[in-house]
């Protein structure tokens, strides 16, 4: 999220605060900007991946990363695409049938959004193409001989804060 001119900076004021490891989000909604279509740095240099993690080997930083699908981070839609949540068949339902919404909407606006079901076989193929397009990109930089030494998936693997019996259809 910050401007790439100031990524060598950042990361040497981490260093010289005795970090030697950093942590990034790598949010699909910001990478894929329409479906199928990724942006990994040509149209904004701000989401070149993979110049990130060259800079980080550089500077000797170790970086866990975090591809989601759900990464919160204060993100409109916990960082899902549009597209995904809007689609009737990637939903959770209540015990009622009806659409689950974020309950956590009034701590992230600005808005509430449609809960996707991770029982969702629509769900999981999407998730499937976003994981297609990162994990060759990470892959190239897994440590020892690059900069990746872990890789959280999911944030917390909280199912958006709806792991209550009889929640969502989890």
């Amino acid at each position: 999220r910050l401007e790439r001119d100031r990524w060598a900076l950042i990361l040497d004021r981490a260093k010289e605060l005795g970090f030697n490891m950093i942590e990034t989000y790598i949010p699909w909604s910001i990478h894929e900007i329409e479906p199928g279509l990724f942006d990994w740095g040509q149209i904004d240099p701000r989401k070149d991946v993979e110049a990130f993690m060259r800079l980080c080997e550089e500077k000797g930083l170790w970086l866990l990363v975090r591809p989601g699908p759900l990464i919160n981070a204060e993100l409109t839609d916990f960082g899902f695409p549009e597209w995904v949540l809007l689609d009737p068949d990637v939903q959770a339902r209540t015990a009622v049938g009806s659409i689950h919404l974020d309950a956590m909407a009034g701590l992230h606006p600005p808005h509430q959004f449609p809960v996707p079901s991770y029982a969702s076989e629509k769900f999981f193929c999407e998730s499937g193409k976003w994981f297609d397009a990162i994990c060759p990109i990470m892959a190239r930089h897994l440590a020892p001989q690059g900069c990746i030494v872990a890789v959280q998936s999911d944030n917390e693997t909280c199912y958006l804060f709806h792991d209550q019996p009889y929640a969502t259809d989890y």
